[in-house]
């Protein structure tokens, strides 16, 4: 949350907040080695530049923190993510039913963008 919380404002950027995340992870890590039955899930978004062929955004968020920002970028949603037929409550409702795999793959032949969402 503080983290999520230092980004809104400004306090540090997205790839700082990532690797801060990816730190957290190591060291859930650590702790689940202890509890085997916990399975640590992750949203990965990747943002291709379909121009120059290359790899814009790479980003994985612990579910955990996906479900706080599902609730909170839902209120926000830009009206392009609607009209791409994207449905934030569908994404949370396969997130919490454990699947996994592509839920999102759209191409914005404007901005020479492609946008893939994986649950793993």
């Amino acid at each position: 949350m503080r983290i999520l919380k230092m980004l809104e404002e400004g306090k540090i950027t997205a790839e700082e907040a990532a690797e801060l995340l990816k730190a957290m992870e190591e060291n859930e890590k650590e702790v689940t080695l202890n509890t085997p039955t916990k399975r640590f899930r992750w949203m990965k978004i990747k943002v291709y530049d379909t121009v120059n062929n290359r790899l814009k955004v790479n980003l994985s968020i612990p579910y955990s923190l996906v479900a706080l920002g599902l609730k909170i970028g839902g209120k926000f949603m830009p009206s392009e993510i609607a009209n791409q037929g994207i449905n934030l409550e569908e994404i949370f409702k396969a997130l919490e039913s454990g699947e996994t795999g592509k839920i999102v793959d759209v191409y914005d032949e404007e901005d020479g963008e492609h946008v893939e969402i994986t649950l793993e």
